[in-house]
């Protein structure tokens, strides 16, 4: 019989603590990635109206002016959201010019 949430919605059932083990270290693209966001974050929480051309429910994609190599990778996952018929907004980012 399935374990039931809390809230015992009908149908929910508790993550197993298999699925949530985690699996080992990050590899380098979605290091760089990660750290990307948190800098563009921290820079959207100083000027919120950085946020202002994104649309409402897009994916947004931060694209590094710094990087060529990391810029196509970047460039490729949004592409793959866009394959899956996803609203995507790429947003190139002076890198130099982030919060650390």
């Amino acid at each position: 019989m399935p374990r039931l949430l809390p809230d015992r919605l009908p149908g929910a059932q508790a993550i197993s603590t298999t699925a949530t083990k985690r699996t080992g270290a990050i590899d380098p693209p979605t290091s760089r990635s990660l750290d990307l966001t948190r800098r563009f974050g921290l820079s959207a929480l100083a000027n919120p109206s950085i946020l202002d051309g994104v649309p409402d429910g897009a994916t947004l994609v931060l694209v590094p002016n710094d990087d060529p190599e990391r810029a196509e990778e970047e460039i490729a996952t949004g592409m793959i959201a866009l394959r899956r018929d996803k609203d995507v907004y790429f947003q190139r980012v002076r890198v130099a010019d982030l919060p650390t």
